[in-house]
């Protein structure tokens, strides 16, 4: 559990610099789920978002942002324990996510997605039951779960498994590109001044 919640100072829009669409889009999706809009319309709302795009140009940290300015726990999942060779400790790991998403309204957040996401034809023994207990948890099927949205990033969209890209998992697709002209500029005016 401690391995899962991130303690560092909270991520703000205001600390970004650029990426006002995705800022925009992804907190007006966050919000609908945090507040529950779809489960009280008694819709089967999508639940998460998939951000893709180069390294280094700010995905993680978008997604932190939008856990604070949505009141939401953010879980980092770290990609290296679920892909762990130890017999059992994926399974742990998605039990503590279960246990946590039972709380305060969470963004589930996996870093290089397309790491667990693979195709799941190349997929065998554990890693694939790891998939399919993946996909059922993003499906909700405990309706018991405070709103959760899943959040990944991935630098490769093309190297993730079609079943993580449909209609109520990684519903919404958003491109992070890297800093135009003007957003450099205003970085390293930001960078500069601290």
């Amino acid at each position: 559990r401690r391995m899962l919640e991130v303690r560092r100072k909270p991520i703000r829009f205001a600390d970004i610099v650029g990426l006002r669409d995705a800022k925009e889009d992804i907190s007006e999706f966050a919000f609908a789920v945090s507040q529950g809009a779809y489960q009280r319309l008694g819709l089967c709302g999508p639940s998460g978002v998939l951000l893709h795009g180069p390294p280094g140009n700010g995905k993680t940290y978008l997604a932190r942002a939008v856990a604070t300015e949505s009141n939401m726990r953010f879980l980092n999942v770290p990609i290296r324990a679920l892909m762990s060779s130890y017999t059992g400790r994926p399974q742990m790991l998605l039990a503590a996510i279960g246990d946590l998403i039972k709380g305060d309204p969470t963004i589930v957040y996996f870093d290089e997605v397309d790491a667990i996401a693979r195709d799941r034809e190349d997929a065998r023994g554990e890693r694939k039951e790891l998939i399919a207990t993946l996909l059922s948890m993003m499906d909700g099927m405990d309706e018991q779960r405070s709103p959760v949205l899943y959040m990944g990033s991935t630098n490769r969209i093309q190297g993730v498994d079609p079943a993580f890209l449909r209609a109520g998992r990684f519903t919404l697709h958003y491109e992070v590109k890297n800093p135009n002209r003007e957003e450099r500029i205003a970085l390293l005016d930001k960078y500069l001044q601290t």
